[in-house]
């Protein structure tokens, strides 16, 4: 599946205001003391202090407002009012009712890709997304040619579409302005592909079992929430990456066995993750046991559910 450009890697733009409010004061003391010739007691007795100093931040604030209104501009920044004028004039692209800042924004970016009707990729995305705001995220492939199957994911119901829901976005993309006619399109629920996460974690002398495994399965539920949505990847690297915390010496990933990898319309869900502790024993020593238990926790489907 081909990417559009995600924004969040690149910078914001240069800032107007990149003064201190200590180095707008000063600057104001330079001018008056410098340029105009007349002194100043720096002191807070003098009053002509505290004029200058409020006329400093008084300046220091219509920079940042000036900031605020500079960064509504970009596509990348703008909230609500303005992400609607920009999704309008430039995108001719209303927002959807009960539509988030963050869905809207990657569906406007879908849409120039949108104007040659649904025959690209990324437009049946757009298309699938606009047909009503409870898609959360949709994929698009083709098996045969000619046919075309757009797999959904919900943001209710754990992620499962509604037959409803599906009849509507496949009414949406039947439309003869939204496909070509020569594609027959079947919309679908995405397919789920259930896994578990068994650790093995040998750990420092002296650390804490359950400080460790609490910021493990932290971290570990984090990435395969992550993951659950089209076109990812459940790699083991990844997941020992996730437990390697501090104290940590060796983690072993028991399940998954090998790397997920899925098919279009499929989608990762992780169902438990069980992490057992140990005391890291070097080769040549006789094993220890401290009598740590597994902890193993529940992942609900539906909180990794990501567009």
């Amino acid at each position: 599946m081909s990417d559009i450009i995600d924004l969040s890697q690149y910078p914001a733009p240069p800032y107007f205001n990149d003064e201190t409010l200590d180095a707008i004061i000063q600057a104001h003391f330079d001018y008056i003391e410098h340029q105009e010739g007349i002194p100043l007691d720096k002191g807070n007795a003098d009053p002509a202090t505290w004029l200058v100093k409020s006329g400093a931040y008084r300046e220091f604030l219509v920079r940042e407002d000036f900031d605020r209104h500079v960064l509504s501009l970009f596509i990348t920044h703008a909230k609500k009012t303005a992400l609607d004028l920009i999704g309008l004039t430039y995108y001719q692209t209303p927002r959807l009712a009960d539509e988030d800042d963050e869905r809207y924004r990657a569906r406007l970016l879908l849409a120039p890709l949108s104007y040659s009707v649904a025959g690209p990729e990324q437009a049946y995305r757009y298309h699938a997304l606009s047909a009503d705001d409870n898609v959360l995220a949709a994929v698009p492939y083709s098996p045969t040619p000619g046919e075309v199957r757009v797999a959904i994911m919900s943001t209710d119901n754990e992620g499962a579409p509604t037959q409803g829901l599906i009849d509507k976005v496949q009414a949406y993309l039947s439309a003869d302005e939204r496909r070509p006619l020569t594609d027959h399109v079947i919309v679908e629920a995405a397919t789920r592909v259930e896994y578990v996460v068994v650790l093995d974690i040998e750990l420092e002398n002296g650390a804490s079992p359950e400080v460790v495994k609490a910021e493990a399965l932290e971290h570990v539920k984090a990435h395969t929430d992550s993951v659950t949505s089209f076109g990812k990847l459940v790699a083991k690297s990844a997941l020992k990456h996730a437990a390697h915390r501090p104290s940590v010496v060796r983690v072993t990933v028991v399940e998954p066995s090998q790397d997920i990898e899925l098919s279009s319309g499929q989608i990762p869900v992780c169902q438990l993750i069980s992490i057992q502790t140990k005391p890291y024993v070097p080769s040549g020593n006789a094993p220890a046991d401290d009598g740590e238990d597994g902890q193993v926790v529940e992942v609900p489907s539906h909180e990794g559910l990501s567009a």
